[in-house]
């Protein structure tokens, strides 16, 4: 539970800092109890609801739509949550509501709705939920739990590979275990042991997942690839990330943690940077 301004209750994310989540609260609250779609406005140069003058500039509008008055869209919801499709969502002035699952239209509602303060030329509005992306971790170490607290936060969802009974612990927050790269955007090989590491790439070889992070040395990914034959070496080309992780600086399982986030992430959101060898 939390506490902000006037704010009780859990609290998922902020739009500015706290400045206007109190009277966002308020309003989601009324257009709970009414079923009703209720529009706000915040306006951040003055003159607008709660927030101006918070230290940021602009407008936000915002839709609230209570859940209450969509039957059946727990459904998708949680197919979304569980990282198995992308939403499409779109919302028309008059309360029309629709949404696509993976380019898959469901059935539309229709809300009661509020005439919006504001008038422009637009009457309709859509937004994307992109499938949560999902990481594989082949092995552990002691950057294991802070990597996955970070992953989580990131919005990754984790499953773990690892079966030494004195490692296991260190993957709890996984969502699953076993090694199965179906699905999985990345796969990240960090057995601290050679063997198992140049097992899993050779597997991982034959996988689909786009992008193959290896942790430790430059020499150490040499000795592995020189393990390996030149079909699987051909077939890491371009997918494998080795010394995986970018380098901010620091030691320690936290940074080492840190550094894969960041470039998984980066690879993500399609802005990249290459570890540079160690």
């Amino acid at each position: 539970m939390a506490a902000f301004d006037g704010l009780q209750g859990p609290v998922a994310g902020w739009l500015t800092g706290g400045s206007m989540e109190a009277e966002l609260a308020r309003r989601a609250a009324e257009a709970d109890a009414s079923g009703h779609l209720e529009w706000l406005q915040f306006d951040g140069q003055g003159g607008g609801r709660a927030g101006a003058g918070e230290g940021w500039t602009g407008q936000l509008r915002i839709a609230l739509l209570p859940l209450r008055s969509l039957p059946g869209v727990e459904e998708p919801l949680a197919a979304w949550l569980e990282g198995g499709v992308s939403l499409r969502r779109s919302l028309s002035r008059d309360g029309r509501v629709r949404i696509e699952a993976d380019g898959r239209p469901l059935p539309a509602w229709h809300v009661p709705a509020a005439t919006p303060a504001w008038r422009d030329a637009a009457s309709a509005w859509s937004l994307s939920l992109l499938r949560q992306p999902q990481v594989l971790l082949l092995g552990a170490g002691p950057e294991t739990p802070p990597l996955l607290r970070l992953l989580r936060d990131l919005g990754w969802r984790s499953r773990a590979g690892e079966h030494r009974p004195e490692w296991m612990p260190a993957c709890a927050a996984a969502d699953s275990r076993g090694f199965d790269p179906s699905g999985c955007d990345a796969a990240l090989v960090m057995h601290h042991a050679f063997e198992a590491d140049r097992l899993a790439l050779q597997r991982l070889a034959a996988s689909d997942v786009p992008f193959i992070g290896l942790l430790g040395p430059a020499a150490r990914r040499d000795g592995l690839l020189g393990q390996l034959s030149a079909g699987e070496r051909g077939a890491l080309e371009g997918r494998l990330h080795a010394p995986v992780g970018l380098d901010l600086g620091g030691r320690g399982p936290e940074a080492i943690a840190l550094g894969i986030a960041a470039q998984l992430q980066a690879w993500r959101s399609g802005r990249e940077a290459s570890a540079p060898d160690a």
